[in-house]
């Protein structure tokens, strides 16, 4: 499944709360292969420009997410801080830390 596709998914109010987990843990875990890999081929991978949540999701990642950005992830995915830095393999530590 393309990029874009599971990005639909996550914004698609009639996909249900299960595929849209599984889509935004697909999301996560090709951002993380990249990241191993050295950088993405092309912005998405796929030749295209990144997507704001696979830019939120990268600095999430990387520990360089701010507050106000990560309120946005938390908006578009629905998710909790929590979940996401669980999901992205960040240890969510001290909820009063923002140094990730």
């Amino acid at each position: 499944m393309k990029t874009e596709d599971l990005e639909k998914m996550i914004f698609d109010p009639n996909t249900s709360q299960g595929d849209k987990d599984a889509a935004l843990e697909e999301l996560m875990k090709r951002l993380q292969e990249e990241a191993k890999a050295g950088g993405p081929e092309g912005a998405s991978g796929e030749g295209g420009e990144e997507s704001e949540i696979q830019k939120l999701l990268k600095k999430l990642m990387d520990g360089t997410i701010t507050p106000e950005e990560m309120e946005k992830l938390k908006g578009l995915t629905g998710k909790s801080e929590e979940e996401l830095k669980e999901m992205a393999g960040v240890d969510a530590g001290d909820p009063n830390d923002n140094s990730v």
